[in-house]
Parts: C-alpha cells; structure tokens; sequence
C-alpha cells in the first residue's frame, strides 16, 4: 500500500512539474508573440544569457523590486491596459528605472520611463523650477504610451518599437536600412554595385545627417529591395564591423525586458510561498488625482488627510520642493484613494493660506545665500517676487514661501496682487490695516506708489 502512495505521490509530482513546464513555455511564448517576436528567439544566443544571469544571480533583488514597486505597478497596469498596448511593457519600466519615480541618470534621463528632457517636452511635459513632470506617475506614463504607440506605427512591430524607445527611431531606421541592403547583397552579390544599393546608400547618409524622414526612408527600402528584415538579422554581431546595425545596450535592453516579463509570468520562479502575492498586485487605482491651489504646501493637504508628508511627497514626486506651482490658480496633485473621503471633508479652498516667511535683505544677502538659509531653490524666490534680475537692495522685503518644516519665524501675512483700480488706502480699508503699515512692509517709495502685477504683503 505504501508502496503504491509514494509511485503515485512522484507520478503526481512528475505530472505537477511537467504541467508547470509547458504553462511556463506557453506563457513564454505569449510574451514573444505579443511583442511580435518570433519563436526562434529563444534559441538566441544572447536571450538565453541574459536570461540565466538574471534568473540565476538577481532573483532577490528582481522580487524586492518588485515588492517595493506595490504602489506603481497596479497604476501602470491598469494604464497599459486601458491602451490596449501589450501588458508586458510594464516591464520596459523596470528596465528603465526599476519602478523608482526619481530615477535619474547621467544623460539627464529622469522618471519612471527615463525620459530625456527633450522628449519629455514634446509629449507634453512639463519641466521647469516648480515640477519635473517626467517623475509624474500618471502624465508620464501616458506619454510613454503615446510615443510607443508612434514608435509601433513607424514600424509596425513591438519589438522595433522597444528598441527605438533606447536608441533612437533614427536608429533603428538605419539598422533596418543597412541590413536590408546586406541581406538583398547576400541572395546575388552581382547586386553590390547595383544602382539600388547605390542610390540606398546614398539616402543613407542623408539619413544619419536627419535630412530624410525615417517613413520614407522604410518605404524606399522596402519597395526598392523588397526584402522582409527579420529581428534576428538586426540582433546579428557583424564582425569585424564597428557600427552594429543595433548597439549592444539595445540589444540586451529588449532581451531584458522579455526575460523580466518571463520570470514574472513564471510558476516555478515567482510562485512559492514568499512570493506568490507579488503576482497578484491590485489592478484596481491606488491613487485619485484632486485639484488644489497653486502655492500650497503638500504639508497642508497631509494634515488634512491625516497622512505622513514623506509618503504624500513620494507619490508626489514630480513636485520638486513639495510646493503647488505658484504661477497655477489649480494644479493637481495625487493621494491615496481611500483618503478621498478625508479630503473632501477637510480641504476647503477658501481656507486655504500659505505660508511665508518675510525676509529683510541685510548686507551681504544674495538670492543663493537667502536661498539656502531657507531650504529653497533660488529661482522661485526670484518668481514669486516677479524679480526681473538677481539685484537686491538692502531693506528690500521677500515673500518666502515655507518648503519645509523649520524653525524659521513665520509671519501671519497674505500675498495681494496689485489690480487695475487699486491704490495702497483701498487695499488698506480691505484689509483693515494701516496705510503705513502696507507702504513700511513692502518698502513702497515715497507716496506708497503701486503699479498693476505688484505682489504686496499684507500683515
């Protein structure tokens, strides 16, 4: 009887793991298939690499990424799969900054899909001293979906869409060029000095120069040469060539992120009793977007969420100083989801008053030093007090709005914007002080002369 238990314990155990094996192989190709790679990819010398060196060496630190990525990775799921993009691109993410929202790097790349500021700019985000949009969880990610999603229509698969993304749509456009023309030489080598090849070549290196569309340059090629270029042909290592049609980096970047996608999709990798939760993170929206003023400090809003001000700015990051853009009337600002009933019970607008501190300018003083002293960058001093240069005068007051908790006095002040129709005794019976008082605190010349656009403080 025992005998017939431990036979039938191993043949369920055999079946078990041979189940495993082809869910883990279909899943394989699932992932292939939808980046609208071949099969024969796994027999790449290079995937395989790349592969086991993750797979062997980086498993804790691929599942901690992960782990550390609960906030992310239900956003950009539910994102990729409201744009019908493969779901797999999640994994174009951790590639690029391993889920880190403030992910920067040396090429001045930041965010969660590492944009370059250039690209950023063009798929509408914004950058200036007040935000870094590319560190926006939800902007983004809708821009990088929206450049893949151009990528895909220039070359009309996946994969060229993924390599493009790390070296360029201009590129790419070449690697396909070049290899076309080696592989339609390599079927008849009389074909070498053929005006095709030679006319190709010379779009070439007006191609390299940025002087022809990347779209023309496909549709030449492919009417010219009629030659269908496969991804193994791009991923070939040419000897004794310098250029590669693809860089290496490139070439191991979409390697990396199949083998991510794969070892996520895994049952004997990812499913055991430590990790099995990770492949089962909510898809549903941790995070709501809420309009709040400009000029707010993320400090008021964690107050009234009854939240801590390090986890508000994490989900945040894209605020560089913690701080609503001041040039904004509303800008919008994300938290958790089952605060919403706490924001809409505590956040009233018209309550709303930021804080500042007033500072005197003394001898000595210069923006970067008053800059420092308060924990602030400069260059929003110099815009929330419409400063047309870096000059200041000694006694010169500044409007200095709080970043950060110190120990810095805080006035009780409100910041008034000159209008049309305004002189310093209206704006004194508004607000019930004296006309002295206005012209001493805002060091107004003789006769508390105003003009349009002036910022006052109003103690």
């Amino acid at each position: 009887m025992n005998r017939i238990i431990t036979i039938a314990f191993f043949s369920f155990s055999l079946l078990f793991s041979s189940i495993g094996t082809y869910d883990n192989a279909q899943k394989e190709l699932e992932i292939l298939r939808s980046f609208d790679i071949d099969a024969s990819f796994l027999t790449d010398k290079g995937y395989i690499k790349v592969k086991n060196a993750l797979q062997t060496t980086r498993k804790d630190i691929f599942i901690k990424r992960i782990d550390n990525a609960h906030l992310v990775i239900p956003i950009l799921k539910q994102r990729i799969k409201e744009s019908g993009i493969p779901s797999s691109f999640l994994y174009l993410a951790m590639a690029e900054s391993n889920f880190l929202l403030k992910a920067y790097s040396k090429k001045r790349a930041s965010g969660l899909w590492q944009f370059m500021p250039y690209t950023g700019k063009r798929y509408g985000l914004d950058m200036n001293i007040y935000v870094d949009e590319r560190r926006d969880i939800l902007k983004s990610t809708d821009a990088a979906i929206t450049y893949l999603k151009k990528l895909h229509n220039y070359y009309d698969k996946w994969y060229l869409a993924i390599l493009s993304y790390n070296c360029g749509e201009g590129r790419v456009a070449e690697a396909i060029l070049r290899s076309s023309i080696d592989k339609y030489i390599s079927q008849d080598s009389s074909r070498k000095k053929s005006y095709k090849v030679k006319y190709l070549k010379k779009y070439l290196k007006k191609l390299r120069k940025g002087r022809v569309y990347i779209s023309s340059v496909l549709e030449k090629t492919e009417q010219m040469l009629g030659v269908e270029v496969e991804l193994s042909d791009l991923l070939k290592v040419q000897k004794k060539i310098r250029r590669q049609y693809v860089p290496q980096e490139s070439r191991d970047y979409l390697r990396k992120i199949v083998a991510y996608a794969t070892m996520a999709n895994s049952v004997g990798y990812m499913v055991d009793e430590e990790s099995n939760y990770l492949l089962n993170h909510a898809t549903t929206m941790p995070i709501t977007s809420v309009r709040i003023k400009g000029g707010v400090h993320l400090s008021y809003i964690s107050n009234a969420i009854q939240m801590d001000l390090s986890e508000l700015k994490s989900i945040n990051g894209h605020l560089k100083y913690a701080l609503t853009p001041t040039y904004s009337k509303e800008y919008n600002i994300y938290i958790p989801y089952d605060k919403l009933a706490l924001f809409k019970e505590n956040y009233d607008p018209t309550k709303v008053k930021n804080r500042y501190v007033i500072h005197r300018v003394t001898s000595g003083d210069n923006l970067g030093y008053i800059g420092k002293r308060y924990g602030i960058n400069y260059k929003i001093i110099k815009s929330y007090n419409n400063l047309k240069s870096n000059m200041l005068s000694l006694n010169q007051k500044l409007i200095i709005p709080i970043l950060k908790d110190s120990e810095v006095a805080v006035y009780k002040t409100k910041s008034y914007i000159v209008k049309s129709g305004d002189t310093v005794s209206s704006i004194s019976r508004k607000y019930r002080t004296s006309i002295g008082q206005i012209v001493k605190d805002n060091n107004l010349s003789s006769g508390g002369r105003i003009k349009i656009g002036d910022r006052l403080v109003i103690n």
